[in-house]
């Protein structure tokens, strides 16, 4: 009987081994890279041209990084003109639960993004003021700004793919810190609206809760057999 037990307790981390080997997951979530379009972007107050790519980097880990273009789409506002910069994503992520190892997979993720952009800023301006309030006349006027933007984000987020298609939908919320810089200085004398300016658009920094909420549409550069990836199908 002790030799019994002891030859079980001997085998058993073969055993595991074997688990391991036979574990559908263990090249999850995909040999394939994936490349990844952010359509909600273009909605955005901040709007973005975004593309990621995703590819894996050990059982059930990926890395994703994501780049975007802003422009003035989605600006929706006179007072903002000249809108030009980048938008930065990257995120680790690790896969934890399927449907069955067919379709899709739950993920967790910390996503880490920075922001960078030039603008100009229309603002309300008194010439040739004497004090506040009292100037010879008001005229409409542009200043250049510049913001950045640091963000930590854990988030959650479900992968659904389909062949040679994914939908990637994620939520999360986070720390943001926001740096705003006035690039045109307003001559001395000069009278700015104060209604204009408001928070967060002002020269300064600030520290925010950052939501980070979409959805990625995607594409498997690589076709993959069934064996190679649970979420291929043929039929």
């Amino acid at each position: 009987m002790r030799l019994l037990l002891i030859l079980l307790l001997a085998l058993s981390p073969f055993r595991l081994l074997e688990a391991q080997e036979t574990d559908p997951f263990r090249d999850f979530p995909s040999p394939s890279p994936i490349l990844k379009f952010s359509p909600l972007s273009l909605a955005d107050p901040l709007g973005s041209v975004q593309f990621a790519l995703e590819y894996p980097i050990g059982s059930r880990q990926s890395l994703q990084h994501e780049v975007g273009y802003i422009t003035e789409i989605g600006s929706g506002s006179e007072k903002i003109k000249n809108r030009e910069g980048i938008r930065l994503r990257n995120e680790y992520r690790y896969y934890i639960d399927a449907d069955d190892g067919i379709y899709g997979c739950v993920y967790l993720a910390p996503e880490f993004l920075y922001i960078y952009y030039n603008y100009s800023q229309a603002g309300t301006y008194g010439i040739n003021c004497s004090g506040s309030g009292n100037c010879d006349y008001y005229q409409r006027m542009y200043a250049g700004m510049n913001k950045q933007v640091f963000a930590f984000t854990p988030k959650a987020g479900y992968q659904l793919v389909f062949r040679r298609m994914v939908l990637d939908l994620y939520g999360g919320l986070g720390y943001r810190h926001v740096i705003v810089k006035q690039t045109h200085k307003v001559s001395p004398g000069e009278y700015r609206d104060p209604d204009f300016f408001n928070v967060r658009k002002t020269p300064g920094s600030y520290n925010l809760p950052n939501l980070s909420l979409g959805m990625k549409i995607g594409f498997l550069l690589k076709k993959q057999a069934p064996e190679e990836f649970p979420y291929y199908r043929e039929n």
